[in-house]
């Protein structure tokens, strides 16, 4: 392996770049922007871990072999650690991305980051956590959102819950098809939700985070009938 890049991708000796699977890394900054927190440690702590291997790295790729910027996405391993993600995840370094079809290693990752939220590891730890009130979203990228949501409305080919804020929560009703199955979406009307995704501009100065699988929405407080 040539190097590491950040906390989530590696570039490997014969030039590949390696996008891991399942998990999302502080960002470090760029273009006169500041890192993240914890960035640099993420970095730092994956390549630890793939110096501890001896600089090799085993690879298994899902259905999806590349993303849209070329980069290989495989959850990679050591002989030493086994699966990198899973451990940088537990070590608070990540947090667990639900990006459909590459499932394969979603339940160990949940659960490793059970197990850091719990302990309060890495960005768990620090002061407000990894979770952003959905009142108090003002920047895209990657994010877990929690926030009540309303009602679902139906726009072209999507379903639209506005959640406290006016931030969007899209299900585009390709991914509702194939993923969500029995999920019956009503559930998560008037419920406080805990959202996780990419966070990209919508209308006028809005923003939405699109769900393509039911795993990155988990209710935290189901909606009450009235009795």
């Amino acid at each position: 392996m040539r190097r590491v890049v950040d906390g989530d991708t590696l570039l490997l000796d014969d030039g590949r770049r390696v996008r891991m699977v399942g998990l999302d890394a502080p960002e470090l900054g760029r273009n006169g922007a500041p890192d993240a927190p914890l960035a640099r440690a993420a970095r730092d702590h994956l390549n630890t871990l793939v110096e501890l291997g001896g600089g090799r790295v085993a690879l298994r790729n899902g259905p999806e072999t590349h993303d849209r910027y070329g980069r290989q996405l495989s959850i990679v391993y050591t002989t030493r650690h086994g699966d990198l993600a899973a451990h940088l995840i537990e070590n608070g370094f990540a947090l667990v991305a639900v990006v459909p079809p590459n499932l394969d290693a979603l339940p160990c990752h949940t659960a490793a980051e059970r197990r850091a939220r719990a302990s309060r590891m890495g960005v768990w730890g620090l002061d407000g956590g990894p979770v952003t009130p959905s009142t108090a979203l003002n920047r895209t990228g990657f994010a877990v959102l929690r926030g009540r949501a309303g009602v679902w409305t139906v726009r072209r080919n999507d379903r639209l819950l506005t959640l406290d804020g006016g931030v969007v929560l899209r299900v585009r009703d390709a991914d509702r098809e194939r993923w969500f199955g029995d999920t019956d979406l009503e559930r998560y009307a008037g419920a406080l939700l805990e959202v996780r995704g990419w966070v990209h501009p919508w209308s006028g100065d809005r923003r939405a985070i699109t769900v393509q699988h039911p795993a990155a929405i988990e209710v935290m407080q189901p909606l009450t009938p009235d009795i």
